[in-house]
């Protein structure tokens, strides 16, 4: 059961079932928890109330509920556990693939207009090269030379890495292959003695003589050497510059079926175009995502870091939430789940597709209140809101007022009348 669910359900007057009578259902309005509703419904709400609300009377729930601020995840996560729930799928999935841990506390309190963007500046801001790459201290020089900057005794400072948003600055690549070193690049052995004379030594600044000599000339390369080597091996020193601009990802590294995806999608781009070629990867050519993901990242699956924050303001609440609005029906209104049709219809009776998931939460809770103010007792029988007693007491009548036909307002209100 969704968190709006259970919210419409109580919100929607679930108790008017209990004792089966008027009185039963005044008593258990003014004095019984939710929780306690519930259970004699065979209902437990842990999973969508959290304990400090399921405690609450239903009088005091919509009070408490209807001063809150359900603005940001914040807010709704101190009502429902399910925010926590997909908060920690969704940190898992970027934890997994991207090597990142979002900061809980800033998602919790960015208002949901807002959230889009953070969320990709967030990624592009701390997603690691060598953690999205997969890299240690034994994967290829040219590769960490591009994900980790150096200390002072030239060695990789790997508390430090460079992120994505690193590689799109202006003159980021440019510079640091303008002071890229032959062992920055290469993995060079003392035995070959005239490469590794050369190993501090930037590539542009070596000297014609070297710069002309092919690199199978210099080092001993064979069908064992790193593949970056391999693939520059009749390549002159002098021209490595360029020739290494010119290499693709998997001219550098060996890329396979085993390769994480991001690997796999960047394979044949240039080294010195990943970071813009990163600014257009499809998220699903980043992360696997598959029908078991969250809704929310299958329909995501096609955004670029270009696009993300855009795409996940458009979202439409009837995107991510289809299978709970219509399972296998026709998407319209008739077929539309109860519950969620007093969320999605506003208060001049049309059902609406076009809410969108971060900006129209606080009109949904409009219109929850709205329905639910003005569904009569038959439609919230009917709607599978009450129940639990002979739905013939829907005939009676209270001051010649038949029951089914007042509202759960002014059926409170004639309850109060003759109690």
């Amino acid at each position: 059961m969704s968190f709006f669910k259970g919210l419409l359900i109580f919100l929607g007057g679930a108790v008017v079932g209990v004792g089966g009578t008027v009185g039963g259902v005044y008593i258990a309005a003014s004095t019984m928890s939710l929780s306690g509703t519930a259970k004699l419904f065979g209902a437990d709400l842990s999973s969508a109330l959290k304990e400090d609300y399921a405690n609450l009377t239903i009088t005091e729930f919509i009070k408490k509920v209807s001063s809150k601020d359900l603005s940001t995840l914040g807010g709704i996560s101190e009502i429902t556990p399910m925010v926590d729930e997909f908060y920690n799928n969704l940190d898992s999935q970027l934890k997994e693939s991207l090597k990142i841990t979002l900061n809980k506390d800033t998602i919790y309190s960015t208002k949901f207009e807002n959230l889009g963007g953070y969320l990709v500046q967030y990624i592009k801001d701390n997603a690691p090269l060598g953690g999205v790459l997969n890299l240690d201290s034994s994967s290829n020089p040219a590769l960490l030379y591009l994900a980790y900057p150096k200390k002072d005794d030239g060695s990789y400072d790997f508390d430090k890495p460079r992120v994505i948003s690193d590689l799109s600055a202006e003159g980021f690549l440019d510079n640091l292959l303008d002071n890229a070193t032959l062992g920055d690049l290469l993995t060079i052995d003392s035995s070959d003695t005239t490469i590794y004379a050369l190993r501090d030594t930037k590539i542009n600044e070596l000297e014609d003589g070297i710069q002309d000599l092919e690199l199978q000339e210099v080092v001993e390369i064979s069908v064992t050497s790193p593949l970056i080597l391999q693939n520059l091996a009749e390549t002159k020193v002098g021209e490595l510059p360029s020739a290494i601009g010119n290499l693709t990802l998997g001219d550098v590294i060996e890329i396979n079926d085993s390769s994480s995806k991001i690997l796999k999608s960047l394979a044949g781009t240039k080294v010195d175009q990943i970071g813009g070629k990163i600014d257009t990867l499809k998220l699903g050519e980043m992360i696997e995502i598959g029908s078991t993901s969250p809704l929310i990242l299958q329909n995501l699956e096609n955004s670029t870091l270009a696009t993300l924050e855009s795409d996940i303001e458009n979202l439409k609440i009837t995107d991510v939430f289809a299978g709970e609005i219509w399972g296998n029906e026709t998407h319209d209104a008739a077929h539309a789940d109860a519950v969620w049709r007093y969320m999605l219809t506003d208060s001049t009776g049309t059902f609406r597709t076009d809410y969108k998931l971060c900006s129209d939460m606080d009109m949904l809770t409009a219109n929850v209140k709205y329905n639910i103010n003005a569904a009569t007792m038959d439609s919230l029988y009917a709607d599978g809101f009450i129940s639990g007693f002979d739905p013939a007491t829907l005939n009676k009548t209270i001051n010649s007022v038949r029951i089914g036909d007042m509202t759960f307002a002014q059926f409170i209100t004639a309850v109060n009348g003759i109690i």
